[in-house]
């Protein structure tokens, strides 16, 4: 639990550092890992957007070989993480539309930049590029 009077974290992060959370064989995944126990512990909060389950979804499913029984598992896993998932307005969508047009990335990427900003908080995410792209002192990878 987080000490007394210290002010709770907040981050947001992508799928692509959630995914390092049930995979400990991908780069980076002791970082993640950080991240998620500081949030299991009290010391954070994790946001994500919407499609963040999508996202999941789609990488267990459709980008590896996964079986079935594994990816049952990791659902299992993900509802205990009790990680804060933020509704989003057309208005967030219009900025992310905005802000995608600008760097020239994702709608999708753009729409956890969009969150970060209303949470006024750090975006943390596994794609290097999309930190280059972007140049935001908020947009941070996992390294």
């Amino acid at each position: 639990m987080a000490k007394t009077g210290t002010k709770i974290k907040h981050i947001i992060v992508d799928a692509s550092v959630a995914q390092k959370w049930f995979d400990e064989n991908e780069i980076h995944s002791e970082l993640a890992q950080e991240i998620l126990q500081g949030h299991l512990e009290g010391e954070s909060i994790i946001f994500a957007h919407q499609l963040f389950f999508y996202e999941l979804t789609n990488i267990w499913a459709c980008k590896g070989n996964l079986p079935e029984k594994i990816i049952i598992l990791n659902f299992k896993r993900l509802k205990t993480l009790q990680i804060e998932i933020e509704a989003q307005t057309l208005a967030d969508l219009e900025m992310a539309a905005k802000l995608a047009k600008k760097y020239k990335i994702s709608a999708y990427d753009a729409s956890y930049i969009v969150l970060a900003q209303k949470k006024k908080c750090d975006f943390v995410t596994a794609d290097q590029k999309l930190v280059s792209k972007v140049n935001l002192p908020f947009v941070k990878t996992l390294q």
